[in-house]
Order: C-alpha cells, then sequence, then structure tokens
C-alpha cells in the first residue's frame, strides 16, 4: 500500500520514506509516513472522514484553536464546526442561510454528542450585525469567491474577529493561469480580468457567471446571485490589507520559508490559497459601508 498525498491523493511507494524521511509533492505539499492527528471524536462521524478535517489540521498549524470561540461562516454541513470543537474550542457557532444544511449539522452535531456548538441561520454577508459577540477566530472556506462584493465581507469579518483563516478561489492574473486550472474550477469563470469597484475602491479579478435559469444552491455557494466577483491574488492581498487585517501567513501551492505545512491543497491547479490573517486593531471597528458595487454591468446590477 501506498502513501498518498494529502494535497492530490498521488501515491508514493512506502520504502520513500524510511528514517522519517518526507518527500515534496509535484502540488506542493509535503509526504510523510505519519498519519496526521485526527481527533477521537471524529471516528463517530456519521459517513466517515469530514471534509474538513484536513481543513482543521491545516489551521491549528497556525492559530490556537483549543479554548477559542469560534466563528465558522458558510458552515454548510458543519464538517468544520464539528472538526475545530473536537479539537478543544471552547464554543463553535457556524452560520449558513441554508437551512437543509444547517439541519444536516445539528444531525451530525447530535450523533457525535459535541456540546459547545451551535448552528444558525445568518446572513454571513451582515455577521457584524448579527449580534453574536466578538470571536477569537474566524474560519471563512469556500465563501469570499462567491461575493459580489468579497471586500465588503473582508470588513465585516474584521468587525467580528481576531484572527481570520481564510481558504478561497483566486482569479488567475493571465490567459495561461486560466487554462492551468481544473476543468472543474474555471467552468464559467470569465476569460478577461476586469476592473470593479468595490466599496469606492478598485480591485481586479474575474467575473463569475453561471447561466441563467442555474440552481444556486446546487451549483454555487451563493444562495441568489448568479454573478460573483473573484479578486486576483494581490487584490485580495490588498483587500485585507484595506479591511484592516495583517497577513500571518499565506499559501499558494507552497509554503513559505518558516510556515508549517498544511494539507489544503492550494496552487494554480485550484487557483485557490489560504491565509491566516489578524485584525490589526481588534479594540476598533471599520466601516463597513453599503456595498456598493461599480465596474461590469453583470457584476453591478442586484438582478444579475
Amino acid at each position: 500500500m501506498g502513501i498518498a498525498c494529502p494535497g492530490c491523493g498521488r501515491q508514493y511507494d512506502v520504502t520513500l520514506f524510511q528514517f522519517g524521511r518526507t518527500v515534496r509533492c509535484a502540488c506542493g505539499h509535503l509526504v510523510s509516513a505519519q498519519a496526521p492527528h485526527r481527533p477521537a471524536a471524529l471516528n463517530a462521524v456519521p459517513g466517515g472522514e469530514p471534509p474538513g478535517s484536513g481543513r482543521v489540521a491545516s489551521l491549528a498549524r497556525l492559530v490556537r484553536v483549543s479554548g477559542a470561540r469560534v466563528l465558522d461562516l458558510g458552515t454548510g454541513r458543519g464538517e468544520d464546526a464539528l472538526a475545530l470543537a473536537a479539537r478543544g474550542a471552547a464554543q463553535v457557532i457556524g452560520v449558513d442561510l441554508r437551512e437543509d444544511r444547517l439541519a444536516a449539522a445539528e444531525r451530525r452535531r447530535r450523533a457525535l454528542g459535541l456540546a459547545g456548538v451551535s448552528f444558525l441561520c445568518r446572513d454571513a454577508r451582515r455577521i457584524d450585525e448579527a449580534e453574536l459577540g466578538r470571536f477569537d477566530l474566524c474560519l471563512c472556506a469556500g465563501l469570499l469567491y462567491h461575493m459580489r462584493n468579497p471586500f465588503n465581507l473582508l470588513k465585516r469579518i474584521r468587525n467580528a474577529c481576531r484572527d481570520l483563516v481564510l481558504e478561497t478561489h483566486v482569479a488567475p492574473r493571465t490567459l495561461f493561469g486560466w487554462l492551468r486550472m481544473e476543468p472543474e474550477y474555471r467552468r464559467h469563470l470569465g476569460l478577461r480580468v476586469r476592473t470593479a469597484v468595490l466599496d469606492e475602491v478598485s480591485f481586479r479579478g474575474r467575473l463569475k457567471v453561471y447561466p441563467p435559469g442555474t440552481q444556486l444552491a446546487a451549483a454555487s455557494g451563493s444562495v441568489d446571485s448568479r454573478v460573483t466577483f473573484w479578486l486576483t491574488r494581490p487584490a485580495l492581498a490588498r483587500a485585507l490589507d484595506l479591511a484592516g487585517f495583517s497577513t500571518e501567513a499565506s499559501y499558494f501551492a507552497r509554503a513559505a520559508p518558516g510556515q508549517p505545512p498544511i494539507e489544503v491543497r492550494t496552487g494554480p491547479c485550484t487557483s485557490k490559497v489560504f491565509v491566516h490573517a489578524r485584525v490589526r486593531a481588534p479594540e476598533e471597528q471599520v466601516a463597513a459601508g453599503s456595498g456598493t458595487i461599480e465596474g461590469p454591468a453583470m457584476l453591478a446590477s442586484p438582478n444579475s
């Protein structure tokens, strides 16, 4: 039996890992014979290993989870929220607008018997107005690129937490970068890099446009918009900075020197980044604004 890369699943012969050796896969992840830590509570999760466990294991290498009050934005079926609770978070609140997903998350929570986890129907786009208090940590995975105005969401997250772990797709800056993406990720993603003015600040990115009639609940994380805006990597870094965050760690294909390896698959094939950012002045609030959008007509129109 081989050893699988945690990023892409490529199999390696076990003889490569004698004497504790590690191998760096072509996708950028480190592969070793040592199994990743798996909290015992996750063994009881119905349906086996929750998809979020690798994400939460990666998160736990960057920020303290034990004893933390955690917000899971776009929690879906609660895999990440449950994994965070299993790792010792004092309180986890998962929010989503899709009630069927929340019901599934609650069933999983009951099956595990995990206390300190709750799932609420709230709009992440107004999370700072939800009266949930301040969180030590916010996990925002698979959500930002489903926004028409991702900058506005980042400002609202900044007002609700102290640390942010963000997993999101970013827009390639070149046609070659677009072509390198796996088909499932570039489907419906525009060929052109465009400028959108979000809350009176210009950002570069690409439009993601689902065809009319698409069942968004099944095809997209957006509940009510078939047009969203993917920021480029530089635009995302700028948006985080202007929202009041300092980037502590950022992954795209390879870990930077001094950063621990992670299990999340990032890089040009998925066009995905994994970022840990910290609020610079947590005692202050930033003005989130009204979420104004100018630029491409399809993005700016609320009816798209």
